[in-house]
């Protein structure tokens, strides 16, 4: 059952009068509206939060309305208590989103099922067949609805549902193997059951587009997503540079590297549905460094940090190459964020909320 549930500043009102209020502002509005899926997220906070400052009256959709150590940090962004309306909504029921998603123009599909990174290393194929299902009949359910409002959709897909299993030069047309991620040793494997997820919600996007005639973009992030933290949790990809920051090297398992900074990808997202032009894919991240390296950078812009060292890694997601990586948001007029900015942004966001310090380290 969905429900609906508004920041603080806004009366509670009844159900037919919010469904006036909410054609009212969607068809005023000076920008049309928008949906976002998974807008609680640490991109999809960031993505509202851009969303908002251009105007755009904004549609967003959680799991749990009543969470609101998940909504508070969405209902406190500048815009929020007239542009924001907030939609429980479940990815595996199509129903939930229908009110989400009526009188928009754009949809931002960023949710999708999301393995512990970090925590448990191995699923049992029921979870991950769970995993696989939500993700491609969530964004199934996205496409079809966007079809029927006549709405452009904004897909994040992930640099994992590019890299996997490639070697050199890696662009916009390079896509994971399945013959890696689904292969026998792999499939209890939680990043590959990640990998899978996001490579097979991303291709099901491209035969829905085509098959309804969708207008669709996707932007594929760099893997390790970074910057400020307005939600109110770590993101797997923060939880990696935290645990640097502490002595423990959760990029072990990694040759190579595509850090981007996340005000860079949602505006990516912001500019491929503004761009008139649809059906491209863009890869969201400046370059491949080795891991060693961007460790190093860590290592000279915070010296008093107990700074987790580089070992010997086990070569699994790289196999043992450094890869190129041949970005293509240029195509957007956009330029990425200088890495050691980045970083900064990142590290001194996580200080100023306690998350990490020079004397922190992890049991």
């Amino acid at each position: 059952m969905m429900s609906a549930k508004f920041s603080p500043a806004q009366p509670s009102i009844s159900a037919t009068a919010y469904k006036r209020q909410q054609v009212r502002v969607t068809c005023t509005a000076e920008k049309p509206a928008v949906a976002v899926t998974g807008a609680n997220s640490f991109i999809g906070t960031h993505l509202v939060k851009q969303l908002l400052a251009k105007g755009y009256p904004v549609h967003a959709t959680v799991r749990d309305v009543n969470d609101d150590s998940k909504t508070d940090p969405l209902r406190a962004l500048p815009g929020a208590s007239n542009q924001l309306r907030l939609f429980e909504a479940d990815m595996t029921s199509p129903s939930s989103l229908e009110p989400a998603f009526e009188g928009i123009s754009g949809i931002f599909h960023l949710a999708v099922p999301h393995p512990n990174h970090g925590g448990t290393p191995e699923i049992n194929s029921d979870y991950r067949q769970e995993l696989l299902d939500a993700a491609v009949q969530g964004t199934s359910a996205v496409m079809k609805l966007a079809s029927k409002n006549n709405a452009k959709v904004v897909m994040t897909s992930s640099m994992a549902a590019v890299e996997c299993g490639n070697v050199g030069e890696i662009n916009s047309e390079t896509r994971s193997k399945s013959e890696v991620y689904g292969a026998e040793g792999n499939t209890g494997v939680t990043h590959y059951a990640y990998v899978a997820a996001k490579t097979e919600s991303e291709a099901k996007a491209w035969e829905l587009s085509k098959e309804m005639d969708v207008p669709l973009a996707v932007i594929c992030p760099g893997n390790l997503v970074i910057g400020e933290v307005l939600s109110s949790h770590l993101n797997a990809t923060m939880r990696c540079l935290q645990g640097l920051l502490q002595s423990e090297n959760k990029l072990n398992n990694m040759t190579d590297i595509a850090p981007v900074n996340v005000e860079d990808v949602v505006s990516a997202h912001v500019a491929a549905f503004e761009e008139e032009e649809a059906g491209k894919r863009y890869l969201c991240a400046e370059k491949m460094i080795p891991v060693r390296d961007f460790i190093s950078i860590v290592e000279e812009l915070y010296p008093s940090f107990p700074v987790a060292s580089y070992a010997e890694n086990k070569i699994v997601i790289g196999h043992g190459n450094e890869r190129s990586l041949v970005p293509n948001i240029s195509d957007l007029s956009l330029e990425f964020t200088p890495l050691a900015n980045t970083v900064k942004a990142a590290v001194d966001s996580m200080v100023s909320k306690n998350l990490v310090s020079e004397e922190s380290t992890l049991a």
